[in-house]
């Protein structure tokens, strides 16, 4: 689950930097209750929130998708099986599902891309399986085939079934700047 806070850089920005927050909550997208009903997340945030979901494989068929709490308050999909998330929209993953009537599996790696360069970001997690969490910040183009850009950081986050939030700063406690790409 991913909820982010991104503010615009002010360095090399390729649109007019906001000094506006940006929080992304998965409370605006089509939620769904079944992990097998949903579609994975791709650009439904990117005109307002500057960015874009893409999850693993070729075309679009695997990743993140938009989920409602009634899966967690239902608890028939493990993982899933508490009611410990606050709020009704997040970003679910889950090895155990496939989606029906289309190809594809709600599964990470999830790679998000900012339309303009970010610093600030704060990502909230949580798992049942007490399973780490990587996080990968990259510098760069971010959609280039020959400019994969600059690993800026690594953080491997702990999780529990709690929601924890994360600031992803450096080892000077400063966030981390100019980011273009995330991958979770």
């Amino acid at each position: 689950m991913l909820i982010g806070f991104f503010t615009a850089c002010s360095l090399a920005a390729v649109r007019r930097p906001s000094s506006q927050p940006h929080a992304i909550a998965f409370e605006g997208v089509s939620t769904h209750c079944d992990f097998a009903d949903g579609v994975p997340l791709s650009s439904e945030y990117e005109a307002l929130h500057l960015v874009k979901f893409e999850g693993p494989g070729f075309g679009a068929l695997n990743g993140g998708v938009p989920m409602h709490a009634c899966t967690l308050w239902h608890g028939a999909f493990p993982p899933l099986g508490n009611d410990s998330f606050a709020g009704s929209g997040f970003l679910g993953f889950s090895t155990l599902h496939a989606f029906h009537e289309r190809t594809g599996k709600p599964i990470s790696p999830e790679t998000i891309r900012f339309d303009v360069r970010m610093t600030n970001l704060v990502a909230s997690f949580a798992a049942v399986d007490g399973h780490a969490v990587t996080v990968e910040l990259w510098s760069g183009a971010g959609l280039s085939f020959n400019d994969n850009g600059v690993l800026l950081k690594t953080f491997l986050l702990p999780t529990s079934a709690e929601m924890q939030s994360f600031n992803l700063v450096d080892e000077n406690d400063i966030f981390v700047d100019c980011v273009r790409r995330m991958e979770v």
